[in-house]
């Protein structure tokens, strides 16, 4: 018997979708299903979104969306794609495969079920819903998405109320040693390091091409870290991206047309798609490419920096006990890129540790470093509002580091710390034990 052709690419979405953002879903669909598809690639969709918006999403009808407001009924839909009928109005239909009412995103025993090795040469995966650096498909209340970047941006906000949806799931870092976070229902989540176990599980030694994220905050080092040993690049926002994201006609059309691009190709691609997307308002879009910053990794160089990062902390735990004011400055002038998450451009920090310690402070492993990001980053986009005067110290250069600093009362919530100390990046290297020394209050002897 002939065996089965094998196909270039498997690409999978794996999307949760169970507020407004059912809106910008549909809208994505739409893209995908005007685009002239062949063979040689492969989409399947996971979608945990309300049931009673199914109807909406099959036929690309935003006006059919149910009021979420209301308690819709959360399930798991899962399709493809095939050739639509000669009167549709698209070139391609959603095709159905089934649904499943006890699915559950956030579980890596169940995202094995739909992450399943298809004998394709080469696999994608997307993601898509709401990001909080160190996990993505969180159940927990929003937090505020970063408004201070552009003159507009409050005003936008108050707008259209709906866009704040798209923020860091986090809880205002302000809260009280009486906040109850033992809610378990609350703190359902996708680790980075689940979604790891899963790749690992389920493609063994074969590396996943492309991770491509459409989480807030999602280019963490911890991220890149957990994912390192399955996935070959990631793309992911460092700072809040909005629902709308990517373009995703504009890199499928190349992907299509050449099925056998080089990966590093269709990264810088997907990247740049984001600089091409057109908006319905253009003012939502104006600031949505002005206020995003999102990277391409390559996530080979990953276990060389997190060693070069051991070789930081070393320094920085000599420099606690006599230099705590510096590490202190330091910090405080390396602004959070929310104010719930406590994390911060890693060469951001890594510039001020220089301004405040000493010129010479580490020099030769501050510049391996330097020259390492220019490996490591093989695409970026960043908005022209972190060119400017006002948000110049904000500026991302390409991804994020946990640091929170305890200041004035302030605490930082027990849950954060919680999936922070569990990040494959914590347990195995010395960062976050050095963060961990650095909240203590100064010891005497300390300046």
């Amino acid at each position: 018997m002939k065996s089965q052709k094998k196909r270039k690419w498997t690409v999978f979405f794996v999307i949760k979708a169970t507020d407004l953002s059912v809106v910008e879903l549909i809208e994505m669909l739409n893209e995908l299903r005007s685009i002239k598809m062949n063979d040689e690639v492969c989409i399947l969709l996971c979608m945990s979104v309300g049931k009673e918006n199914r109807e909406a999403i099959e036929s690309g009808d935003p006006s059919l969306i149910q009021n979420p407001n209301k308690n819709l009924t959360p399930t798991t839909l899962f399709y493809g794609f095939e050739k639509s009928a000669e009167n549709s109005e698209f070139l391609n239909d959603l095709k159905f495969i089934q649904s499943d009412d006890t699915f559950d995103i956030t579980l890596q025993r169940d995202l094995e079920k739909f992450l399943v090795n298809t004998n394709s040469h080469r696999y994608i995966i997307f993601t898509w819903d709401h990001g909080s650096s160190y996990g993505i498909f969180n159940n927990l209340p929003n937090g505020n998405p970063q408004t201070d970047l552009h003159p507009l941006s409050d005003n936008l906000f108050k707008k259209y109320p709906q866009l704040a949806i798209k923020s860091t799931s986090l809880p205002p870092k302000k809260i009280t040693a009486e906040t109850n976070l033992n809610n378990e229902e609350e703190q359902k989540i996708l680790t980075m390091d689940e979604l790891a176990a899963a790749l690992n599980q389920n493609f063994k030694n074969t590396k996943i091409e492309l991770v491509v994220m459409m989480n807030c905050y999602m280019q963490l080092f911890d991220t890149g870290y957990a994912l390192r040993r399955n996935v070959k690049y990631l793309i992911a926002p460092e700072t809040y991206m909005f629902f709308n994201g990517y373009n995703y006609q504009f890199f499928f059309k190349k992907l299509f047309s050449n099925p056998d691009i080089p990966t590093k190709q269709l990264a810088k691609h997907i990247v740049n798609s984001f600089e091409t997307k057109i908006y319905t308002d253009a003012e939502i879009g104006s600031i949505a490419k002005s206020v995003t910053a999102i990277f391409a990794t390559n996530l080979s160089y990953y276990s060389l920096i997190a060693r070069l990062i051991d070789r930081l902390v070393h320094a920085l735990s000599r420099e606690l006990s006599h230099n705590k004011n510096e590490l202190i400055m330091a910090r405080l002038n390396s602004p959070e890129l929310n104010d719930s998450l406590n994390i911060v451009d890693f060469f951001n920090l890594l510039k001020n540790l220089q301004l405040t310690i000493g010129r010479y402070w580490q020099f030769l492993t501050r510049t391996r470093l330097w020259l390492l990001m220019k490996r490591v980053i093989v695409a970026r986009y960043i908005g022209k509002v972190y060119y400017h005067d006002v948000a110049k110290r904000k500026f991302p250069y390409g991804f994020s580091i946990f640091f929170p600093i305890q200041l004035n009362g302030v605490i930082v919530s027990r849950r954060h710390l919680k999936f922070f100390e569990n990040t494959s990046f914590a347990k195995e290297r010395l960062w976050f034990n050095f963060v961990m020394e650095f909240m203590k209050p100064n010891t005497p002897g300390s300046k």
